[in-house]
């Protein structure tokens, strides 16, 4: 029996995440130093990024993203951080979000908007 997770096509046609245009703007917060960061994707449970600086794997720290609808902010654990060129591509896991992420299609997204 073949299971998926042995099929690496499998697994990129289940894809849970959503790529982001990357409009939004967001900043980084670790410790006091603050600095902007590229946002990649959202999955399910965190944030993909690109950073210039390197956060060591298991730091908490607070994400900020702010886009048309306000400012959201994530409180996240770095799970990964690798460094890719001239900078290093971080993985978030979410631990707390202020406020409550709602997770919309296109279309409910619209529809919403239109309920406004």
């Amino acid at each position: 029996m073949n299971h998926p997770i042995d099929n690496a096509e499998d697994i990129n046609n289940q894809r849970i995440s959503q790529r982001l245009d990357n409009q939004e703007q967001a900043v980084l917060k670790h410790g006091k130093e603050s600095f902007p960061v590229e946002l990649l994707d959202l999955g399910v449970a965190g944030f993909g990024l690109n950073s210039l600086i390197a956060i060591t794997i298991g730091n908490q720290v607070e994400l900020e993203v702010c886009s048309d609808l306000g400012l959201d902010i994530y409180r996240c654990k770095v799970v990964f951080c690798r460094q890719e060129d001239q900078h290093y591509h971080i993985g978030l896991e979410i631990i707390e979000q202020e406020p409550d992420l709602i997770f919309m299609t296109p279309e409910e997204e619209e529809e919403f908007q239109l309920e406004i």
